[in-house]
């Protein structure tokens, strides 16, 4: 078993939910910081999980590298978005 991919998985399932609850709080109440803090939570551990599951992990299967693809392709569009709505925002 990876240890590294045990780490960060564990990392992103403590993070996710917040990240979520910043968006979710900063898109409905037009609050900035909570929408600073969704981009911070994106950017930084969500993007090592994914990217190391599509980049480090040895045991990559078809499907689970096209999912991998489509899942840091959706989070570049997300990080995007939310970097746009701080800038419309503040």
């Amino acid at each position: 078993m990876d240890i590294g991919r045990t780490v960060l998985m564990v990392f992103w399932s403590l993070a996710e939910p917040a990240r979520l609850a910043a968006g979710w709080n900063g898109n409905l109440q037009e609050n900035v910081p909570w929408l600073v803090l969704f981009c911070i939570l994106t950017f930084i551990p969500t993007h090592a999980t994914v990217y190391y599951m599509l980049l480090g992990s040895t045991d990559t299967r078809p499907y689970h590298q096209a999912v991998q693809v489509t899942q840091a392709i959706l989070l570049e569009l997300e990080l995007l978005v939310g970097m746009y709505a701080v800038g419309l925002l503040a």
